[in-house]
């Protein structure tokens, strides 16, 4: 599975991408603001299988580049959050979003999404 991680905290970044790199068995590409995630998922909208995104980022918000991503694709959407205001506003959006976490998260919980996510798509 092929997964696009948008996400400006350098460390939840990077774990992110060991864990689904390592135990998820995915293929990772990272961006760390809103505007360079948007650009990468532009480059090929139909390379990604899935996209992980902070909901407050810098540059361009969470919540308007899935906006703007859902244009193109209804690709499913894990969204992850420091704020549970932002939490709230995500679950109610009309965009494909599987899932919400909220920082901190479990990895074991993120990893059932990501299964989840692999076994709806049939990867």
């Amino acid at each position: 599975m092929k997964v696009l991680v948008i996400e400006d905290e350098p460390i939840i970044l990077q774990l992110t991408k060991r864990y689904l790199t390592n135990f998820c068995g995915c293929e990772v590409t990272t961006a760390e603001d809103g505007v360079k995630g948007l650009a990468l998922f532009n480059q090929s909208p139909d390379q990604f299988d899935l996209v992980v995104t902070d909901i407050n980022l810098p540059k361009l918000d969470g919540l308007s580049l899935l906006e703007r991503i859902k244009e193109f694709n209804s690709i499913p959407i894990i969204c992850i959050t420091g704020h549970s205001d932002l939490e709230e506003q995500a679950k109610s959006s009309d965009l494909n979003i599987v899932s919400v976490l909220t920082k901190p998260f479990e990895l074991t919980e993120f990893g059932r999404i990501i299964a989840d996510v692999k076994n709806k798509a049939n990867l």
